[in-house]
């Protein structure tokens, strides 16, 4: 017909299916203009589209469940010390007798299991296929620890640096073990500030924990080998897991190595703020700028979540995370006081709250939870104040919305329904209180 072979192979790769053989139905519909055969092609392209949809939303939610599964373990290793999760490490290292930094399914799940990760049988092998994709296979522990913990965000890495360098004033490149013991302050650390651990106790947390790594990662004969600047910002890999704020990260950091003194206290970065304009053209024009640039850059590199916008987003998540857990404290201790102090609880809310703008201070809130005997701390109590105050003031209509976030499922609203509708006798849609004193079984 006159056609070369490039010309052909082209119009053969067009009607060919992904085996690379030639649909000739689909083919010969198209030539002969036959819409029986182009109708059954489309419709097979279709279900072949749906069916890659579906594979897609399928990864796309096996993504996200292993990073809320990561995220989980992150939020309750954050709670248990720098000095836990180096032992994990060291864990997999011992459990690991042929030295070859890979471990079976079963072993991963031993792991697991020894340290508490307080996994489901499935989540873990979700996790473990996440780092190997097949079963059979098998994890490296290192490369799961690492991305457990996470690594450090530059503003967090470049502080780090900085202070290495400082300790290492001679510029050897590496300072020994004893010599790091020497200079660190106890009375800086986390542990001492923040945990109230006394003096002694935050020295020896710091020098197990560090002399833990320095051998995980140069071996057992290791521990007279140098530290050198990669493994000082290894540690504080750790160590950062533990810190929500960056504040708090660079106090301690400082204070521990004697860069700050210890009753100075670090004032809050403010985001700073936008100068107004005047001129509404050039904000518009400015405005379309960057956003043809943004869309230029998507179409030319695919974005992709870099270690900021992952610890940004971690540590959104593990706020609402510690929010959720102190309010079901309180829930669990108030609901064990028993109705009557629930009652008691709301009326006080109402009884403190003067100008009715549904806002408490600090101290009418702590008065109120002394009130009602509810035993809790200064210190728990201004952890659940801060969850939900605003300028100093919490409002408790958002904490009462919080607090009865588990309110009645349908069947047992269907059921309240239905015993206030066998007291409502005459059908009126309101119940006498007498009524409902009399009627009343206590037992």
């Amino acid at each position: 017909y006159g056609y070369t072979d490039t010309e052909l192979d082209k119009l053969f790769l067009l009607y060919s299916n992904k085996e690379k053989y030639l649909d000739y139905k689909n083919f010969v519909g198209v030539l002969f203009n036959n819409p029986s055969y182009i109708n059954q092609e489309e419709e097979s392209k279709d279900e072949a589209n749906e069916e890659v949809e579906q594979n897609d939303a399928n990864e796309e939610q096996e993504q996200d469940l292993i990073e809320m599964i990561v995220m989980r373990l992150r939020n309750k290793l954050s709670k248990k010390g720098v000095s836990n999760l180096i032992s994990i490490e060291t864990g997999f290292r011992n459990i690991d007798t042929e030295n070859v930094q890979e471990i079976d399914f079963s072993t991963f799940k031993t792991v697991c299991e020894q340290f508490d990760f307080e996994l489901t049988e499935d989540e873990c092998k979700e996790l473990f296929l996440a780092f190997t994709k097949e079963e059979s296979s098998k994890v490296n522990y290192d490369e799961f620890i690492r991305i457990l913990r996470g690594e450090l965000v530059e503003k967090r890495k470049e502080l780090v640096e900085n202070v290495f360098k400082d300790i290492d004033k001679e510029n050897k490149g590496g300072i020994s073990v004893e010599d790091l013991m020497k200079r660190y302050i106890p009375k800086g650390s986390y542990e001492y500030i923040y945990n109230k651990e006394n003096e002694e106790n935050a020295k020896k947390i710091f020098e197990n924990s560090f002399k833990e790594n320095h051998i995980y990662l140069n071996g057992e004969d290791g521990l007279d080998k140098l530290v050198d600047i990669d493994e000082f910002i290894d540690y504080y890999e750790s160590v950062s897991l533990m810190i929500l704020e960056d504040d708090v990260f660079k106090e301690i950091l400082l204070k521990s190595w004697g860069l700050m003194p210890l009753d100075e206290v670090i004032k809050k970065e403010l985001p700073p703020k936008k100068k107004a304009s005047h001129k509404k053209e050039e904000k518009v024009v400015q405005k379309e700028k960057e956003e043809l640039k943004e869309n230029l850059k998507e179409e030319i590199e695919p974005k992709k979540e870099n270690a900021e916008e992952r610890y940004e987003k971690e540590k959104e998540f593990r706020k609402n995370l510690l929010k959720e857990q102190n309010i079901d404290v309180f829930r669990d201790t108030l609901a064990a006081k028993g109705i009557s102090s629930v009652i008691n609880f709301l009326n006080q809310l109402r009884q403190y709250d003067r100008k009715g703008d549904k806002e408490l201070s600090f101290q009418d809130f702590f008065e109120i939870l002394n009130n009602v005997n509810l035993h809790i701390t200064e210190k728990d109590a201004k952890l659940l104040f801060s969850d939900f105050s605003e300028n100093s003031k919490i409002n408790y209509g958002k904490f009462l919305s919080a607090l009865v976030d588990n309110s009645l499922n349908e069947r047992r609203n269907n059921i309240v329904k239905e015993a206030f509708q066998r007291l409502d006798v005459e059908n009126c849609g309101v119940v006498n209180l007498t009524d409902v004193k009399s009627l009343f079984n206590s037992k």
